[in-house]
C-alpha cells in the first residue's frame, strides 16, 4: 500500500496517534488492542488506529484464539518510523509538556521516505 501525503500528515498531526507510532514501534510483535488502552483512551483508540490504518502505516490483524485484534507497524511506517523517530520524539515531548508549542506545521518534518 502506497503512501498518500495528506493521510499521512492528517496520522502524524495528533499527540495519541504519534504515541501509539511509538509504542508499536518499541514492540517487537505489535501490540493488542487492550494493550494501546493503557496509553490511549478507549473513547478514542478504535478512530485513531482508523486513521493509521487508512495512512499505511499500521495494519491489523485478528487472533482466532482470543478474538481479538493486533496492531503492528506496516513496512512503510516502519521505514518512516526508524528515519524519523528523534522528530517523531520530540513532537511527543512538545505535546506532553508544552501543548501551545506543538502547534508546529507538517513541513517541519521531512517525509520523504527514500533515505
Amino acid at each position: 500500500m502506497g503512501i498518500n501525503k495528506p493521510e499521512l500528515y492528517a496520522a502524524l498531526g495528533d499527540k495519541q496517534r504519534i504515541e501509539i507510532l511509538l509504542t508499536l514501534y518499541d514492540s517487537k510483535y505489535g501490540k493488542s488492542v487492550d494493550a494501546l488502552k493503557k496509553i490511549v483512551p478507549s473513547e478514542s483508540l478504535k478512530y485513531n488506529l482508523k486513521i493509521l490504518e487508512i495512512s499505511g502505516l499500521v495494519e491489523k490483524s485478528e487472533r482466532a484464539r482470543k478474538r481479538q485484534f493486533h496492531y503492528t507497524l506496516t513496512d512503510t511506517g516502519l521505514k518512516i518510523l526508524r528515519n524519523k523517530r528523534k522528530e517523531l520524539e520530540q513532537l511527543r515531548l512538545a505535546y506532553r509538556y508544552c501543548p501551545d508549542l506543538a502547534r508546529i506545521e507538517n513541513d517541519d518534518i521531512n517525509l520523504h521516505t527514500s533515505e
